[in-house]
């Protein structure tokens, strides 16, 4: 795990650019903002070539390291030439600022990696056997090296894993980016003219781990921040979450996908790699025999570590199976769950029932939540507006556990792909009944307690009257939103088109809410305290069982059966029958409550008069100050609305400082 970036410099002039041709002041402003990423280590690449067309191009690259594997030798930037002198890569691949490499190191390759590549060894073995020449000892970074001289822009195909990667083609004058497949691993670009320079124009093209880090490059370079996208905004503000960059001129590598940017730097051609399966297949079959194997791998292959190494444990079925697998090939593992400050949300006695049953050496952590100073922290650092407040319990499992380990295994996935969510049900009587549905009285039932079935029935006479399965997605439905943003169009806030039905939500949540939501919200929350987090139930072969498994025969005897079936081999009925509880704080308590000063911080967003200037939507302020006071006096529960506005606030304000 690691904080990744990079800066690539296009001169149009043909007269020598002065040296160093990317300022010391860029650099820093976007190291500092992947830091947290990799306390470990600090490594940076430079390099200047002319192109065919005459130009100059400038690249950098810079690295921080979360040292898990292969410690010794896996430093990064890594370089690789067959022409490069060994003694200079041992001498400056990972220092400050190394110089440019010798211009003779024409097929030079360098590159920078976060994730970690799980089946590494086994394509060692592979890339040695066709004359590969390693120099480290079992480093997976290098195997990303020697794979692109084999396989080239295929590269990514060859890799399982977690991975964000960039790799400078010295040969070609080209940089390559890559995702990984599920998108666990976070890759952002920005490009951007650069004032008149007294040796001529010039572009930027910059990539990294982190939105804040290409803002503040950008502030650094031009004295200017990116405009807030008001399309993407819009989205944001209806789901809390989205594939897009509320800001101009930066966006996100798509999970699964690779781009190449070469020539002057001003495009980045991207493609996929991998697709989900296209369609269900009626005819496939599975034996839970052929399940247990395919779970088993892909947890057993992401056991390697040298580093400390555990297991998250909730007491919900998915980590508890992941740990039963963990524990089977790993004897003697730790597993961990939080004690959280809220009984009725605290799943710690049913995760110590779960480790007695796995003989695990478990132990039951405490957390000390700050919700107002982490939640804006922890917004600042991510530099998206983002509105799940499962966010903050999920950081304050990571911090807990990272005084102990390093690595820690979850159960992230297995709902999308086992279709473990009650609202797959619901989306099932919105294809087949929709129509007849529209009946159903919707606000005298948005009183209830947001677990509680009227509460639930609520949503659904919403979706069934509005845009279906995506207004059950929706922080802000289309009626809420109608209320705070009245001369926004609510459909043009939808992803799909309006009137479209989706037949398969749960390809729908893994192809957007499980990236974009849910993934984003792990790496955010655990890479805060520089803890990797691998989710075993994301491994490929699982991705394409779990999608093209007919419904039918996931959820035979209910939601998620099948895998519910396989894990009665390892736990008794009463742990894998438990009703499935989430993992959420009671946020609306929180606010009315003032506790960790949650209240304070959501009020003063709501009255404030400028919190939302600038994001080019209008807010009706007196909707949002009613909201507020519906919720405070409990007739009507608008607890996560109430808090992505004040992530919506929190965000705008840390945009502004950057000016």
């Amino acid at each position: 795990m690691c904080g990744i970036g990079g800066i690539l410099r296009s001169w149009d002039s043909s007269a020598s650019p002065p040296k160093p041709g990317i300022p010391a002041d860029w650099v820093d402003a976007m190291s500092a903002c992947i830091a947290h990423r990799g306390p470990d280590g600090r490594g940076t690449f430079t390099d200047r070539i002319r192109s065919s067309t005459g130009q100059i191009l400038d690249v950098l690259l810079v690295h921080h390291r979360l040292a898990v594997i292969d410690p010794a030798a896996g430093h990064q930037p890594m370089v690789a030439s067959s022409k490069l002198d060994p003694a200079w890569t041992e001498q400056h691949a990972a220092s400050p600022l190394p110089p440019a490499p010798p211009a003779s190191a024409d097929d030079l390759l360098a590159v920078v990696f976060n994730g970690c590549i799980y089946n590494h060894r086994a394509l060692r073995q592979q890339l040695a056997a066709a004359g590969a020449r390693f120099r480290t000892d079992h480093s997976d970074t290098e195997a990303i090296l020697h794979g692109f001289r084999a396989w080239n822009t295929s590269l990514a195909s060859h890799l399982e894993g977690m991975f964000a990667f960039a790799l400078w083609d010295r040969r070609h004058g080209r940089l390559v980016l890559a995702r990984d497949r599920p998108g666990e691993k976070p890759l952002y670009t920005a490009s951007f003219e650069l004032p008149q320079d007294p040796h001529g124009p010039s572009r930027c093209l910059a990539f990294a781990s982190t939105v804040p880090a290409l803002v503040r490059l950008i502030h650094a370079a031009t004295g200017d921040t990116p405009a807030v996208d008001p399309h993407s905004i819009a989205r944001w503000l209806r789901f809390g979450f989205d594939a897009s960059v509320p800001l101009q001129g930066i966006a996100a590598v798509a999970p699964g996908h690779i781009a190449v940017a070469e020539g002057s730097f001003t495009n980045v051609t991207s493609r996929p790699y991998f697709t989900l399966p296209a369609q269900r297949d009626p005819n496939r079959a599975i034996t839970l025999d052929e399940l247990d194997r395919v779970l088993a791998r892909a947890v057993a292959d992401r056991l390697e570590s040298d580093v400390p190494l555990g297991c998250f444990l909730s007491g919900g079925i998915d980590s508890s199976l992941v740990a039963a697998y963990a524990a089977k090939a790993r004897p003697g593992l730790n597993t961990y769950c939080v004690r959280m400050p809220d009984p009725r949300y605290d799943e710690s006695a049913h995760a110590r029932s779960v480790a007695r049953r796995l003989g695990t050496k478990h132990a039951t952590l405490e957390v000390s939540p700050r919700p107002a100073e982490d939640l804006a922290r922890l917004i600042e650092g991510l530099g998206l507006p983002f509105g799940d407040s499962s966010l903050l319990p999920t950081h304050w499992v990571a911090a807990a556990a990272r005084r102990h380990v390093t690595v820690a295994l979850s159960g992230d996935g297995g709902d999308e792909l086992f279709m473990g969510y009650d609202r797959y049900k619901a989306a099932s009587l919105l294809r087949d009944y929709g129509p007849l549905l529209r009946v159903l009285p919707t606000r005298p039932l948005e009183r209830f307690h947001p677990r509680s079935k009227p509460h639930k029935l609520g949503r659904f006479a919403v979706a069934a009257a509005h845009a279906g399965y995506e207004e059950l997605l929706s922080i802000f439905p289309t009626p809420d939103l109608a209320r705070i943003a009245p001369a926004l169009d609510p459909a043009s806030t939808l992803r799909l088109p309006p009137g479209t039905r989706i037949t398969d939500p749960a390809r729908y949540d893994v192809a957007s809410y499980l990236p974009d939501d849910l993934l984003r919200k792990v790496d955010t929350a655990s890479m805060a305290v520089a803890l990797e987090v691998r989710a075993p139930l994301l491994a490929t072969a699982v991705m394409e069982l779990g999608l093209s498994l007919p419904a039918s025969t996931l959820t035979a005897n209910g939601p998620k059966s099948l895998l519910r079936m396989v894990a009665r081999r390892y736990m008794p009925d009463e742990i894998v029958s438990r009703p499935k509880s989430g993992f959420a704080i009671p946020i609306g308590e929180w606010i009315r409550s003032n506790h960790g000063k949650l209240g304070d911080l959501v009020r003063g967003t709501c009255e404030s008069v400028t919190a939302f200037d600038g994001l080019g939507i209008d807010l009706d302020r007196k909707a949002i100050k009613a909201m507020a006071a519906e919720h405070a006096a409990s007739r009507r529960d608008h607890s996560q609305r109430l808090y992505l506005l004040t992530v919506l606030g929190l965000w705008n304000r840390w945009l502004r400082a950057m000016r």
